[in-house]
């Protein structure tokens, strides 16, 4: 075998190991994990723990005497957890459909909100609607979009009028079939909103709801897979979760390739660079390559062609 592509190679799978177990040891040590335990507690309180009071409070819906109220509004994570597939809706267009008729075998992405809210909810709408076009994946074809009203008052009629308004915004061919706007009665939202650990009450005095703000991925079966909490949604994180509660039945190899690059942390509800994954890969595909050049070099010699991998020995 030509001696140079040999210690080419080997230099190279050396290097690579040496980087690997270098980066791999800076990455276990004791004080960058008790940092990122730190970022997470930090996070969860941010995002779960403020979220609803501090948004009702910056909108004056709920203030001082009424901070008891907003204790029993929360957005709990239930993951895995099953929604009531016979829960009982009317979509926009007036018909009657159950969740298991919504699902479709796709995964979704499903909206507690109510259409008539002055606060958050258009927001919450629009947002996801705006990462929804910043991904490759279109409803009605790898996923559904659900918005179901919290507020039993609601009508299919209001229910159409916000869906048209937003469909046009989203501006793909075909993708209507699947957007869900559905209302229904307090009890089959109550069904559903407890699996999800939506929890939101109605204050008179303002004649609104105070809820939390976000989402929800389920399942083709209809599992929670994982939570979108807030105002803003990155497109990259809807795009990872779509993709594993598809159980990655859907997204390109090279995108299936990347998802393992990233873990998601249920406490910042995010996704992140996955660091061994990254340096597991590397070494394999580094191992791969030095195994393709020696096998090129060795098939070389034996069929008496010069190797073209690194001058000769």
């Amino acid at each position: 075998m030509n001696t140079t592509i040999k210690k080419r190679t080997i230099g190279l799978l050396a290097g690579t190991l040496a980087l690997c177990c270098s980066v791999a040891g800076a990455h276990g040590g004791v004080d960058d994990e008790a940092k990122h335990a730190a970022e997470r507690k930090a996070a969860a309180g941010a995002t779960v723990g403020k979220s609803v009071t501090e948004q009702n409070r910056s909108t004056g819906i709920m203030n001082g005497p009424q901070d008891e109220f907003l204790k029993a509004v929360k957005f709990d994570q239930k993951l895995n957890a099953q929604v009531p597939l016979d829960a009982s809706f009317r979509e926009d267009g007036g018909k009657t459909v159950s969740l298991k008729n919504v699902l479709n075998g796709k995964p979704v992405l499903l909206v507690p909100i109510y259409y008539k809210c002055a606060t958050n909810c258009t927001v919450v709408l629009q947002e996801t609607v705006r990462s929804m076009k910043e991904i490759s994946f279109t409803t009605g074809q790898e996923y559904d979009l659900v918005a179901l009203s919290i507020d039993a008052r609601e009508t299919p009629q209001i229910a159409r009028e916000e869906k048209t308004k937003l469909i046009a915004d989203y501006q793909r061919a075909g993708a209507e079939k699947g957007w869900h706007f559905l209302t229904g009665s307090d009890a089959q939202i109550r069904r559903v909103t407890d699996s999800i650990g939506f929890k939101f009450k109605y204050d008179p005095k303002t004649d609104q709801f105070a809820h939390p703000d976000g989402f929800v991925v389920l399942t083709p079966n209809g599992k929670v897979a994982r939570y979108f909490y807030g105002i803003s949604y990155p497109s990259r994180d809807m795009k990872f979760a779509l993709m594993e509660a598809a159980t990655e039945r859907i997204g390109s190899p090279v995108e299936q390739l990347l998802l393992t690059c990233f873990n998601y942390d249920p406490i910042t509800n995010k996704y992140s660079v996955a660091i061994m994954s990254v340096v597991r890969m590397a070494f394999v595909l580094t191992v791969l390559l030095g195994l393709g050049a020696i096998g090129l070099s060795v098939w070389r010699e034996r069929h008496g062609k010069k190797p073209t991998l690194g001058a000769s020995a």
